[in-house]
């Protein structure tokens, strides 16, 4: 992946051949050590709920990340 290229929308690293792979994993590395990539969490669930917080994913329309913090 070329430095212009880093900062693009690039597909997933297994959609490239397997060349592609280490640079795109190391521009992506470099992205997050920059703050390039923000995560969204949805909500959190204790770990003994982790039953609710699988039927919550599954019926939600929601975005973000589901965390269950152990």
């Amino acid at each position: 992946i070329s430095e212009e290229r880093c900062g693009e929308f690039v597909p997933p690293v297994f959609d490239l051949p397997a060349a592609g792979r280490p640079a795109l994993v190391q521009c992506r590395i470099d992205g997050v050590e920059a703050g390039r990539y923000v995560v969204v969490i949805d909500r959190i669930f204790p770990f003994d709920r982790i039953v609710e917080a699988f039927r919550y994913r599954a019926n939600s329309g929601g975005i973000g990340k589901i965390v269950v913090s152990m």
